[in-house]
């Protein structure tokens, strides 16, 4: 890779940085503030699958019902800052994400989170919701990090901080 391609990408890197820091951590922040003090919602999965605010692109996210039935299934375990978006509200503070295998056996847009109990959060503050631009996996590399994450920020991430 030349010098120049590689000055390219941590441009891209540093871009997508200071985006998160200036539009989504405040917004998260701000969000945070609201639900603090307020109960733990909770929805059933069909409801969050035809109502709520990712009714569209949840109709195509299927994930495994129980922490145990992902993990038998090859689900990859996602690394604890790829959680920040679905640890919101008090309760929430051992949430874990799971994307599907690599191997293409499963729709790679489809995301889990489950609590600390090995359930399926299905809430509309914390439940995943279905990736347009599927996020890069842990040993992915730093160029597909960079892509993939930048693709993710801008598809999927921002549109639900700003509905």
């Amino acid at each position: 890779m030349t010098a120049h391609r590689t000055s390219r990408h941590i441009q891209i890197l540093v871009l997508a940085t200071h985006i998160t820091r200036l539009v989504a951590l405040p917004v998260l922040a701000s969000a945070d503030a609201k639900v603090a003090h307020a109960p733990r919602p909770t929805m059933s999965i069909s409801a969050t699958k035809t109502g709520g605010r990712n009714q569209v692109r949840n109709k195509r996210n299927n994930p495994p019902p129980t922490e145990a039935a992902a993990i038998r299934l090859g689900w990859a375990k996602m690394p604890d800052w790829a959680n920040a978006f679905h640890r919101r509200g008090a309760g929430n503070e051992g949430n874990k994400k799971y994307l599907p295998p690599r191997d293409g056996s499963v729709d790679r847009g489809m995301e889990a989170i489950y609590d600390t109990h090995g359930n399926l959060v299905t809430d509309d503050l914390n439940g995943g919701t279905y990736n347009y631009v599927a996020p890069a996996y842990p040993g992915d590399g730093a160029f597909v990090f960079v892509i993939r994450g930048t693709g993710h920020f801008a598809v999927d991430v921002l549109p639900y901080l700003v509905m």
